[in-house]
């Protein structure tokens, strides 16, 4: 068998499978402006199959027409290439995009935020971990309602304490401190120390490798007790950063 017969065997199967449109579609040959509107010689086999020839120059022509506003001629309906059916389709799905695409939008722009990715990251690990439709929907009800609002606040207090550090260190490195109040310096960064490396291990708690850990006890209650001592670890850790906060503002200004 020749590469001839091959091409030629290919083409006619090409044009061929187009008869699964009803002829509303169909192979076409586009030529070179040169060529003009008819079949090649070593496509001429193609016309019993209906298989018709463009040229390049002509699909331009019809492009720029087409780019322009109002361009089409007067009285002409093109309504007509479309059944009602295909209408009616096409009405759906702009009138379905146009009810979604708003709230696609704005769900993308909370998966940007902070509490966004807290949610998506819960949602993913419920997905992965939980064996049983009942653990999915308690673990994401649990994690989703106290877990959503428990992260972001320990990222919050992290912060403070961050801050605090900060401004303790900058007092700290003041030449002109008087030398008594020095002392009172020195406990307060202790403190913070302390409140730092109580918040370091809650927000490792809350880690992504962690609640791994406890989702894969199957058990919802296990979880809700692990946020339930997170909680209170926090909330403890909190009062201690206003304090020294407070204390700051008291012997230090600012």
């Amino acid at each position: 068998m020749s590469f001839k017969f091959n091409l030629r065997t290919l083409k006619e199967e090409l044009a061929l499978s187009f008869r699964m449109y009803g002829g509303k579609n169909s192979l076409i040959v586009v030529n070179s402006a040169s060529q003009g509107p008819r079949l090649p010689p070593h496509y001429s086999s193609l016309s019993r199959f209906g298989v018709n020839a463009i040229s390049l120059e002509a699909i331009n022509i019809q492009y720029r027409t087409r780019s322009k506003p109002n361009s089409s001629p007067k009285g002409t309906d093109t309504s007509d290439q479309y059944s009602d059916p295909e209408i009616e389709a096409a009405k759906r799905i702009q009138k379905f995009w146009r009810l979604w695409i708003p709230r696609l939008r704005a769900l993308r722009s909370f998966r940007d935020t902070p509490r966004g990715r807290v949610v998506q990251l819960f949602t993913e690990l419920t997905n992965t971990h939980c064996v049983t439709l009942e653990h999915k929907l308690e673990t994401q009800d649990t994690l989703l309602t106290e877990g959503v609002e428990l992260y972001l606040g320990l990222v919050h207090l992290k912060d403070r304490v961050a801050a605090s550090q900060t401004r303790a260190m900058r007092c700290f490195d003041d030449v002109n401190i008087a030398t008594s109040r020095l002392e009172t310096l020195d406990d307060i960064i202790s403190d913070i120390s302390d409140v730092s490396e109580v918040s370091n291990h809650a927000v490792t708690a809350m880690s992504e490798a962690l609640l791994v850990e406890v989702l894969k006890s199957g058990c919802v209650q296990t979880l809700q007790l692990h946020l339930t001592e997170l909680k209170r670890m926090t909330e403890n850790t909190e009062e201690q950063v206003a304090g020294i906060e407070k204390r700051l503002s008291i012997h230090f200004g600012g």
